[in-house]
C-alpha cells in the first residue's frame, strides 16, 4: 500500500524493513484516520520466538496505529511447536545458552 501511494516521504519504505514514524501516520492517513491494525510481519525484523506463518516469510504478529501517535500497542503469537523453537534457537546462535 505504501509502495503504491505517490506521496513524498524522508524514506521509501521496504519489504523486511520496520515502518518509520511517517509510514505509520501514512497508513493512518490512507484508511481515513481511524486505528489501524498491521498484521502479518516479515519474519527477519521480527525476535526468533514469534510464531512463523505457514509463508515462511512472515510472523503472527500486529502493531496498533492510532492518529497523531502512531504505534501505540503491538502483540504477537509465541512459537509453541517445540521443534521449531528449537531450530529458531539454533538460527540465533542461543541453543547452547540456555539449559532446560
Amino acid at each position: 500500500m505504501l509502495a503504491k501511494r505517490n506521496e513524498v516521504t524522508h524514506c521509501k519504505p521496504q519489504w523486511g524493513h520496520d515502518l518509520s514514524k511517517e509510514h505509520e501516520q501514512l497508513v493512518v492517513k490512507h484508511y481515513g484516520g481511524v486505528p489501524v491494525f498491521v498484521t502479518d510481519w516479515p519474519k527477519s525484523i521480527k525476535p526468533f520466538y514469534m510464531r512463523g506463518n505457514d509463508d515462511k516469510k512472515t510472523v503472527a504478529c500486529f502493531d496498533l496505529l492510532v492518529p497523531k501517535v502512531g504505534e501505540l500497542c503491538g502483540g504477537s503469537l509465541r512459537e509453541e511447536r517445540l521443534r521449531l523453537l528449537e531450530t529458531s534457537l539454533k538460527k540465533a546462535g542461543l541453543a547452547d545458552t540456555l539449559s532446560w
